[in-house]
């Protein structure tokens, strides 16, 4: 956390086929510790499972992740666009995983 917030953001995370053949799979979620309770400079960790439904056709997907606000739908906008590998949508590529078939 930055700074202190009155809002509660939730996380978004969307996985989708890095092929770019269109798969997508949305596994948004409020966080354990609401964001309105965060400290400036409080590390917050957030856990979370996800299944890939049965054919699935991709061989690799992209996992991206940010925070959303519920009320408006606004994304909180990504600080270090040039620190962190996003899209320019305020989605932060967290990883590239294979998919095992």
């Amino acid at each position: 956390a930055i700074k202190p917030t009155t809002d509660d953001w939730q996380v978004f995370v969307h996985v989708e086929d890095a092929e770019g053949r269109g798969e997508r799979l949305n596994a948004d979620h409020p966080l354990r510790v609401p964001t309105s309770s965060w400290k400036a400079g409080e590390l917050v960790q957030d856990e979370f499972a996800l299944t890939l439904p049965p054919g699935w056709r991709a061989r690799a997907v992209n996992i991206f992740v940010g925070l959303w606000l519920p009320t408006t739908s606004a994304r909180m906008k990504v600080r270090n666009p040039e620190a962190v590998r996003t899209d320019g949508s305020d989605r932060v590529l967290l990883v590239q995983l294979p998919v095992a078939g």
